[in-house]
């Protein structure tokens, strides 16, 4: 029987393990990636949108005791590190499960294989209340992209020719997938735009939102002015640099009867929850849990794969009886 390799990320955010993926942009190139997702698919692959929670009684004074009925237990997950929660797949899922505890360290995300520079800035925008799991778009700003600008039809948006490029989710055909959008600017710089669940007109008004800061900005990217054209509810929510700091995480190994399911869990802030959502083959679906974000499976395979409800809440022993360490 063939074995197939599904990914399944829980992202509570902006952390990675320390092994290397690989990224790929719209040639099919790769480069090594310290990110744990898998490779980042061809910009005309589908996307689908869709980086968890686990008292005493009293009674009254004689001569009639009552009983005030107890509350029914609650159990809520507790933290690994850095407040990560600890998950697992639900009983039954997995013929076996595993978790691989990931190290501390920085590293450079090379951006979709598009640029190798360090200190590159880079921009979220998406809606506060869904994150990385509603519809975003993550921006670049980069002075030695290793891609040329070009395509068919560009739209003149402040004096510059913008190529986009909007797709279909194959998974569900009438949907918007992942987008892009790429862009030269005077100085010499290169804008590029990658996006989920945006169709062109919200791509063509965040464009026109970005105001290039100078060059010796201590983060020279874009400003993002809102004046009630942008998509509804898209405020900028992140930003920095592609020197990420990855800290506390876990991956979890699940073996299946017909295929091999990874899940990694980080914290949820910053820009990562985002960079781990865009940059690999387009998840089968994404949900928010309270802190936590789950990405799920893949858009183009057909194999069954988990869902959401069968990532379960797990006490501390019961994880640590899974945990290795790298």
């Amino acid at each position: 029987m063939r074995l197939v390799t599904l990914a399944l990320i829980v992202v509570a955010g902006s952390c990675t393990s320390g092994s290397e993926a690989t990224t790929s942009d719209v040639s099919g190139a790769t480069v090594a990636q310290p990110l744990p997702t898998d490779a980042e698919a061809p910009i005309d692959a589908p996307t689908t949108t869709s980086t968890l929670a686990f008292t005493e009684p009293s009674t009254a004074e004689q001569p009639a005791p009552t009983v005030k009925a107890e509350p029914a237990p609650t159990i809520e997950a507790e933290p690994a590190v850095d407040g990560v929660p600890l998950v697992a797949f639900s009983d039954g899922v997995c013929v076996t499960q595993t978790i691989t505890r990931a190290q501390h360290e920085a590293f450079t995300w090379q951006p979709f294989t598009r640029s190798r520079e360090e200190g590159a800035a880079v921009h979220a925008v998406a809606d506060p209340a869904s994150g990385a799991a509603g519809p975003f778009a993550v921006i670049l700003r980069l002075y030695e992209s290793s891609r040329p600008t070009g395509g068919d039809d560009p739209v003149e948006i402040g004096g510059n020719q913008v190529y986009i490029r909007v797709l279909e989710d194959v998974d569900d055909p009438g949907e918007i997938g992942n987008g892009e959008a790429v862009w030269d600017l005077p100085d010499g710089s290169q804008g590029y735009l990658r996006s989920r669940g945006l169709n062109q007109r919200d791509i063509e008004s965040i464009v026109t939102s970005l105001q290039p800061r100078p060059a010796n900005d201590p983060l020279p990217g874009f400003d993002y002015d809102t004046d009630g054209s942008q998509p509804e509810r898209l405020t900028l929510v992140a930003e920095g640099t592609n020197n990420l700091n990855s800290s506390a995480g876990y991956r979890i190994e699940c073996a299946l009867d017909i295929a091999a399911v990874s899940l990694t869990v980080v914290n949820d802030e910053g820009l990562l929850p985002y960079v781990m959502v865009i940059d690999r083959f387009p998840p089968k679906w994404v949900e928010q849990r309270n802190n936590a974000v789950l990405i799920g499976g893949s858009a183009v395979l057909e194999a069954p794969q988990p869902i959401p409800d069968q990532v379960v809440a797990v006490t501390k022993d019961q994880w640590q009886q899974l945990a290795t360490i790298n």
